[in-house]
């Protein structure tokens, strides 16, 4: 998790940050994971801080860990029985932003699983995510396009224009996590979702300028809350503050 919040850190700090602060910032965390182990150790199999130098940097020396990374996915695919969603979605994630994904892979994580309310909203979310990053449409027999995702995180937005895991509030990070989600999709319902799902993020936003998940003011969920409110086109003092907040937990 500590890896998780450094990364997103990293990656939420790009749009409004000076380049000096950012270039500091950002090549701190990625030397403190160690990108380049991690993009060349035969064992691991780390998505988040692979996936942020990708969509910072670009491919160029990624070759070994796109091998690694298609070896993972041809492991997950021949699995038998229940595979964690959110396990297959962010490597289809992670494949995708490496040109990569295959179509076996892409079809077990989204387009024909019936597993994501064995996971929760959270599942639905970053199955929509991971088809977005793949691109291309579902088959014409698949169980799920991004249509179909798209219209059921609609029907979980809360009154208030939230989403939650559990319970009848909105919760700060399942709302930024849909709304990065929803925000690529057309469509006036989904606009309008979306806009309303930024005021309820919006309202959540603390004093600081952070934000807070389960009771506990938190570097991740601010580093969402950053990365939603840029999704939907946000560049005032929302981001400004969130963004602010997330450059607090840096040391």
């Amino acid at each position: 998790m500590a890896v998780f919040l450094a990364v997103q850190t990293a990656f939420c700090i790009v749009p409004a940050a000076s380049p000096e602060v950012r270039t500091a910032a950002i090549s701190g965390v990625f030397d403190h994971l160690d990108i380049d182990g991690l993009l060349n150790d035969d064992e691991s199999a780390s998505i988040w801080a692979p996936l942020c130098h990708i969509r910072l940097y670009g491919t160029g020396g990624t070759e070994k860990y796109a091998e690694k990374m298609l070896a993972h996915a041809e492991d997950l695919v021949a699995r038998e029985g229940f595979v964690t969603p959110t396990d297959l979605e962010r490597t289809s994630i992670v494949l995708s932003m490496l040109g990569k994904c295959p179509q076996k892979l892409i079809d077990r994580a989204v387009f024909f699983s019936e597993d994501f309310d064995r996971q929760g909203l959270n599942a639905w979310i970053w199955a929509l995510i991971a088809a977005n990053c793949y691109g291309a449409d579902a088959s014409e027999n698949a169980l799920n396009t991004r249509e179909s995702i798209a219209a059921h995180l609609l029907e979980k937005q809360l009154p208030d224009g939230g989403f939650t895991l559990i319970g009848d509030k909105a919760d700060a990070d399942m709302t930024a996590a849909a709304v990065y989600a929803l925000a690529p999709m057309e469509g006036g319902d989904i606009s309008a979702a979306v806009s309303a799902a930024v005021e309820c993020l919006s309202e959540l936003q603390l004093d600081s300028g952070g934000f807070m998940t389960m009771g506990v003011e938190n570097c991740e969920s601010a580093a969402q809350a950053v990365i939603a409110f840029c999704a939907a086109g946000v560049n005032d003092e929302r981001l400004t503050r969130a963004l602010d907040a997330v450059m607090t937990y840096r040391r």
